[in-house]
């Protein structure tokens, strides 16, 4: 649309510069020409500047769409990294269950309360240190 405004000026304007060497600078079709001229000028100005915009506003929406893609992976691998820990302290947490029941049961039945109580709160507090270490 903006190549045939274009090439209609250019036309209009070479048809002016001819009527200005046959009819003279003053003359009606001159005049109407002129007319018709500045009319396809500013009209090529309109689609120049909505061209313009137009690829403003491509650029804009590429760039925000370049931004939450970003913004996307990066929460992905936030995610991904999250997980991780969180295996890490399942892991921990499970190593640290079954040391318990090992110690537990080295103890067996004849271990005393004191001594049933002491292991478990020794166990919790591993627990409470893994997962302050963790998070």
């Amino acid at each position: 649309q903006y190549a045939v405004a274009q090439r209609a000026t250019q036309a209009t304007a070479e048809h002016l510069q001819r009527a200005k060497e046959l009819y003279g600078e003053n003359s009606t079709v001159v005049a109407k020409l002129e007319s018709k001229l500045r009319s396809q000028q500013i009209t090529e100005q309109q689609l120049a500047n909505s061209i313009k915009q137009t690829s403003e506003s491509l650029k804009q929406a590429r760039d925000a769409e370049q931004e939450r893609t970003s913004e996307t992976a990066k929460a992905a691998q936030k995610l991904k990294e999250l997980k991780g820990q969180e295996e890490q302290l399942q892991s921990s947490l499970s190593k640290l269950n079954a040391q318990y029941e090992l110690q537990k049961a080295t103890l067996g039945e004849n271990a005393s309360e004191i001594e049933k109580l002491r292991l478990k709160i020794d166990n919790l507090g591993e627990q409470h240190n893994v997962a302050a270490s963790k998070v």
